[in-house]
């Protein structure tokens, strides 16, 4: 009886002209059951091994700095996406101890700068150790102490304003929003309520100063590129092209980390987001072009995949396996005006079936 009345509504949609599927090519006398020979996709494997190389890669950028704890952080993650690699869990071993030895080493130091009533020099060695492992509690109490003095900096929240544009309003350098947000017990990423009061921890006493050199800049944006340290090499084309906007050779550095990063998400059959990558690049030449209409074709590839699967699961009269896998080749290609009708049809088919149940 089931079957009956789904033909019966089908047969009466198809007749008015609302199905918006004559391009399936269904035949009305067609009643076994079509074979689902596709294999499994292993999209999601590739996927989650293309995540977990991305964080191990943004962890050998922290660590090319010194940032250990965030190299570690990102470490984290790539071994939760890739538990069987032992290598992942030995280096979070080694950057661990790294992390409590280069700690303790500058805490000690400003253990002996504090004992002296060398205050400065203390600040900064305890503020160091911090920086190195946010979790040491010795540290931070001690730089609670020696930062409760009258003379203490304070930033009035008078309009609503990210920590970033904070840090770079006190320091001149947003990357430095962390120690705000982690002095005044805040998220990095938070938005202080407009009101409030932060107080603003000095920097170290040898922090650099944020000197411009362009050809110092082009030269690490060449090494980054160079040793695959994709995120540092865009923050360096940023800064440059913010002292010189559309600068070529910046512009150009930063078309080849697109493309460099294009290419590995096309390895790991994320095609959508390869392309979405091309878009961000301002020059165009031929090889670009090509380039990005193969991804297109891809593109299109994939979502006719799951189209046809969704095709199919439609003959079979599982009309929610198809609305499926037509939303996944939806969401691959937003444009496609056919599988959108084509999903609201079944929807009002599988409506209207439920009723009639």
């Amino acid at each position: 009886m089931k079957i009956r009345k789904f033909q019966a509504l089908f047969w009466v949609m198809f007749m008015i002209g609302i199905t918006g599927c004559t391009h399936l090519s269904i035949s009305p006398i067609y009643s076994d059951k079509v074979a689902l020979q596709d294999e499994e996709s292993l999209f999601d494997e590739k996927e989650m091994f293309a995540v977990s190389y991305h964080y191990w890669q943004r962890a050998n950028e922290s660590e090319t700095v010194k940032d250990w704890y965030m190299a570690r952080y990102f470490l984290h993650i790539a071994h939760q996406l890739d538990p069987a690699n032992n290598e992942i869990e030995s280096k979070i071993s080694i950057l661990t101890e790294k992390i409590r030895s280069e700690s303790e080493a500058h805490f000690q130091k400003g253990l002996e700068s504090y004992d002296i009533k060398d205050l400065e020099k203390a600040h900064s060695f305890f503020l160091e150790a911090l920086q190195i492992n946010p979790e040491n509690r010795k540290a931070m109490k001690y730089l609670v102490e020696v930062l409760n003095q009258p003379e203490q900096k304070t930033f009035n929240v008078a309009e609503e304003k990210e920590m970033e544009s904070i840090a770079q309003e006190v320091y001149g350098d947003p990357e430095k929003s962390f120690l705000i947000a982690y002095f005044n017990d805040l998220p990095d990423k938070s938005v202080p309520e407009i009101g409030s009061v932060l107080m603003i921890p000095p920097l170290p006493i040898n922090t650099p100063p944020n000197a411009f050199d362009l050809a110092e800049s082009l030269a690490n944006a060449r090494s980054y590129l160079e040793s695959k340290q994709y995120s540092r090499t865009l923050k360096m084309t940023r800064k440059i092209q913010k002292q010189i906007p559309d600068h070529p050779e910046a512009l150009q550095i930063e078309k080849e980390v697109y493309y460099q990063i294009a290419r590995e998400f096309e390895k790991f059959g994320k095609y959508t987001e390869a392309l979405n990558v091309m878009g961000n690049i301002k020059t165009n030449c031929e090889s670009i072009q090509s380039y990005i209409e193969h991804l297109q074709q891809l593109v299109k590839d994939r979502a006719d995949f799951y189209y046809h699967r969704g095709v199919r699961y439609f003959v079979n009269e599982e009309l929610e396996k198809a609305i499926l896998e037509w939303k996944n080749a939806l969401a691959i290609d937003p444009t496609n005006m056919t599988t959108q009708k084509d999903i609201e049809n079944a929807e009002n088919l599988l409506e209207k079936l439920h009723e009639i149940e």
